[in-house]
């Protein structure tokens, strides 16, 4: 069998829409038809005005490739691309040809034969790349490839190992997507670790990228960006802008704009106490009958507010300071002495006494 190039007059103007490059071996380039007509362009570039045989078809290993587009009728212009030339003998395995590649060399051998092409399945089998017997052989079951294509189903992908998660994260896909939440792989595999701690106890469930992958080509899914929450009316927004609105002047207060008890110049329920250290026997009572009555003195060995003294002080100084009628409220920290039984019961009593309600530590 030789290879064979035609010329251009024996192909169509439609078949001429792009060049084709040719890549042979060393033995083709030598062909003293090529390199008279490289010689009247340059080392690369073939004009082939007639049919030349390049030898025999085993050893050439060549390919056609589209080039350019052509400009000038009656010649074809041929490239020899040396550096990816070699020799082959042959394809080492059947290559199978999908559906549309068979519909799509039929199609191109009948649209040669409508022009009045020479040789029609020729041309089309040396266009496609394929052997002129199959082109044939595929003219004759052109019923039945149209009948083929029209039956051709996707390849199921099946169903996944864990179908409960699949449903229930598909139920909430959709559910965030009717919010308008945005859902990612990160999402997705979050929340599918979620279901399988639910439906399946002590299994462990990886949820990993190419799981999710298939999850989403099962379900002809794709991770979804947020979407545009504007389009409801003004009327159905108006409730919400008005909580907004009306939680906005609470939401701007600040602990420094309010006024502590240290900062404020009237003297606040109940007065102030004031612990020094030493036993306080030595003070003769002018000296206590001078003290301000706004400020309340007391004496301690190491001036420390022991359980003894802030039980003192809630069952007589606060109770004296504070009005019995209206409401109180007592902040006290974790002192020692503020968290003893005394403390609460002598609370309890006072709470008892003024007939007041349950009082906060």
């Amino acid at each position: 069998m030789h290879l064979r190039v035609l010329p251009v007059h024996d192909l169509s103007p439609s078949s001429l829409s792009s060049a084709y490059q040719v890549q042979a071996s060393k033995r083709v380039r030598e062909h003293p038809v090529i390199q008279q007509s490289a010689a009247e362009l340059s080392t690369d570039s073939v004009l082939l005005r007639e049919p030349i045989e390049l030898g025999n078809a085993s050893d050439i290993d060549w390919r056609v490739k589209p080039l350019f587009t052509i400009t000038t009728w009656g010649r074809v212009q041929v490239k020899l691309d040396v550096r990816r030339a070699k020799r082959a003998g042959g394809a080492t395995h059947r290559q199978p040809h999908s559906l549309l590649k068979k519909l799509r060399v039929v199609s191109r051998a009948k649209r040669y034969k409508e022009e009045h092409h020479s040789h029609p399945i020729s041309a089309a089998a040396f266009i496609s790349q394929v052997d002129v017997s199959l082109v044939s052989r595929w003219l004759a079951k052109e019923d039945g490839l149209l009948l083929r294509l029209q039956n051709v189903k996707n390849k199921p992908l099946g169903r996944g190992r864990y179908p409960k998660i699949e449903d229930r994260l598909l139920k909430d896909f959709h559910a965030a997507r009717k919010k308008g939440l945005r859902i990612g792989r990160r999402w997705l595999k979050t929340k599918a670790r979620i279901i399988a701690k639910k439906v399946y106890p002590g299994r462990y469930f990886r949820a990993a990228s190419s799981w999710c992958t298939n999850w989403l080509r099962r379900n002809s899914l794709s991770c979804r960006k947020k979407t545009n929450k504007k389009s409801k009316s003004t009327e159905e927004r108006l409730p919400k802008i008005r909580r907004w609105h009306a939680r906005l002047r609470r939401r701007l207060q600040c602990l420094v704009r309010m006024i502590g008890l240290d900062e404020h110049r009237k003297h606040q329920q109940p007065r102030q106490t004031i612990c020094f250290r030493g036993t306080g026997i030595r003070i003769s009572s002018a000296e206590r009958a001078a003290y301000d009555k706004r400020v309340r003195v007391v004496f301690q060995a190491k001036a420390y507010y022991n359980d003894e003294m802030c039980a003192e002080w809630a069952t007589t100084d606060f109770n004296s300071q504070v009005d019995a009628v209206r409401r109180k409220v007592v902040f006290s920290d974790n002192l020692s002495g503020q968290t003893t039984e005394a403390w609460v019961n002598a609370k309890r009593l006072e709470r008892e006494q003024h007939r007041q309600s349950p009082v906060a530590h």
